[in-house]
């Protein structure tokens, strides 16, 4: 190596050899070093060329010849292929040809090894490993419809945006209640057929349901000098998770729509829900995932927050954790599906994740979903803190062919509202009842 060729200037190097694949050509990368003084161009040039060779680094004009040689690539494969030092992995790969895995899934990662050699610094031959990645990729199945799905939904958020109104609700200025309007275990898109199962159910029942009851809630609170309205958004919105018509546990179950109608269908519900709650009074709108759709509820949740990103009167809390606190006064309300905790535990569990809240509040509710018939417990979590009630809230769904069979028939099919006292907590409850149709 020449003696002017000092470390210093080699991690120059080696830092443009790193910058190659953004350019794409070796010429434009070592003009940008510039050479000690006194040596020439061309002497760096070719010391930058003696590097390369030892460090067995393909120039981009050698990597694109062996990205385009992928052999045996099916017509409707994805493949890429790559030549390194080092191999790679599957993220690296993804990230490094930007493989787009809503519409891709990997099938294949391979890697094959040669060496290459070069001159040393003594003259001697000396070998590197170098490796070729290969990665092969297939549709995914459904992906054109999710893609479909997504520009549609971008689509309307666009349209509705522009013209949402944002005129402030009618605030009463001596509002001290918070009213909670449920709508929970609406099950959107299932199928019952009433000669099998007692009742017809579809997506338009579930929509019907969920608007007239809502509604009829509001008209019968419409009395009350309301502050705030907190609306759960969730509990099993939809019947089904994905494509294959199952629960994000993989059950399979009856429905009547495709997953991008149906999931169109509880965005736009969830809206209208939002829009009628806010003529009220502010909205907070809190994401509950249910067993059912874990996944599309938090979809649902996103597309609710681009919706009313600029909204000043409407706010969206979607983290993605099961459960999720809000606080009123001296209320405090836990929101959970219920598929998951054991009813017996919710008092400690809100105890450990909102001891600072639950330390400050003397009303102190759970309310849950997923049993389709209304309960109600109380709990006593400790000498510090009042008791605790769980509410287990009635559905608004039908019962379909598998809960007809099991017998889990006969509970009334109800929205509920709840309404608490900035300072004395809890103070009422009222129903919307649906009048089962349908009936075999």
């Amino acid at each position: 190596m020449s003696n002017w060729a000092t470390p210093e200037l080699n991690a120059r190097l080696d830092a443009a050899f790193a910058r190659a694949p953004a350019v794409g050509k070796w010429p434009f990368i070592w003009r940008t070093v510039c050479p000690p003084e006194g040596i020439s161009i061309d002497a760096l040039k070719q010391h930058f060329y003696k590097l390369q060779r030892q460090r067995g680094i393909v120039g981009p004009r050698s990597q694109r010849a062996a990205e385009a040689a992928v052999p045996d690539v099916a017509p409707d494969e994805l493949a890429h292929q790559h030549q390194a030092p080092t191999p790679l992995s599957e993220a690296e790969m993804v990230a490094l040809f930007r493989v787009d895995l809503t519409r891709w899934q990997v099938t294949a990662l391979e890697h094959r090894t040669y060496h290459a050699g070069a001159k040393g610094p003594d003259g001697e031959i000396v070998t590197a490993p170098l490796y070729i990645t290969r990665l092969r990729c297939k549709p995914l199945p459904g992906a054109e419809s999710l893609v479909a799905l997504a520009d549609g939904l971008i689509a309307d958020i666009r349209a509705a945006g522009a013209s949402r109104p944002q005129e402030p609700p009618p605030l009463t200025p001596s509002g001290k209640y918070s009213l909670t309007v449920n709508t929970p275990d609406l099950h959107l898109g299932k199928l019952a057929y009433a000669p099998e199962a007692g009742a017809t159910y579809d997506i338009a029942h579930a929509e019907e349901a969920a608007r007239s009851g809502v509604e009829d809630l509001f008209e019968q609170t419409g009395s009350l000098p309301v502050e705030e309205v907190v609306v759960p958004i969730g509990n099993d919105l939809m019947q089904t998770d994905n494509l294959e018509s199952t629960t994000t546990g993989g059950t399979r179950v009856d429905s009547d729509s495709r997953y991008h109608k149906m999931f169109r269908r509880a965005c736009a519900i969830s809206i209208w829900t939002a829009e009628r709650a806010v003529r009220v009074a502010p909205v907070r709108i809190i994401i509950v995932p249910g067993n059912h759709d874990r996944l599309g509820a938090f979809h649902v949740g996103e597309v609710l927050a681009a919706t009313f990103a600029d909204h000043r009167f409407i706010t969206v809390d979607n983290r993605p954790q099961l459960r999720k606190y809000h606080r009123y006064g001296q209320t405090l309300i836990g929101y959970t599906h219920g598929s998951e905790e054991k009813l017996a535990d919710l008092p400690l569990i809100m105890l450990n994740e909102a001891k600072a809240d639950m330390a400050a509040t003397t009303c102190h509710e759970w309310h849950i979903g997923h049993f389709h018939r209304r309960r109600e417990f109380r709990f006593t979590a400790g000498d510090t803190f009042h008791g605790v009630v769980v509410r287990v809230l009635s559905s608004l769904s039908a019962a379909d062919a598998w809960h007809y069979n099991k017998g889990f028939v006969g509970a009334p099919r109800v929205a509920e509202a709840f309404w608490y006292h900035r300072e004395d907590g809890f103070r009422g409850y009222t129903q919307s009842r649906v009048v089962q149709a349908g009936a075999a």
